[in-house]
């Protein structure tokens, strides 16, 4: 509470406009490395296609060439659009991924499998 009123959450200080008119997105990328990671434990690979810039394909592909069984995932964001997503089943995979803004939404550049 700030001079007898009370203060907004965090979550509505992310989503204020900038000086340039844009929202800032660090709820955003959050949103949507959850959402992915979600696509992934379900097998939604429609939903996960969009996820994925073109520099990127080729290690996606090598990725896929050993498929993901998860019941759960859990999300651990690096700062500077960087994100280690474990997925949790009979056995955990971590994930590396490198995110990049690209036409208003955020898409994978770089990946790997720790």
């Amino acid at each position: 509470m700030i001079a007898g009123r009370d203060c907004a959450p965090l979550s509505f200080v992310a989503n204020l406009p900038t000086t340039k008119g844009r929202t800032t997105h660090m709820a955003e990328l959050k949103d949507t490395l959850n959402r992915h990671a979600q696509d992934v434990v379900n097998g939604n690979v429609a939903g996960l296609m969009g996820d994925f810039a073109p520099e990127a394909m080729a290690k996606i592909m090598g990725l896929a060439a050993n498929p993901i069984t998860a019941t759960s995932f859990e999300v651990k964001e690096l700062g500077n659009n960087e994100a280690e997503i474990s997925y949790i089943g009979a056995s955990t995979r971590k994930v590396w991924s490198k995110w990049s803004e690209t036409g208003g939404k955020f898409q994978i550049v770089d990946v790997k499998e720790l």
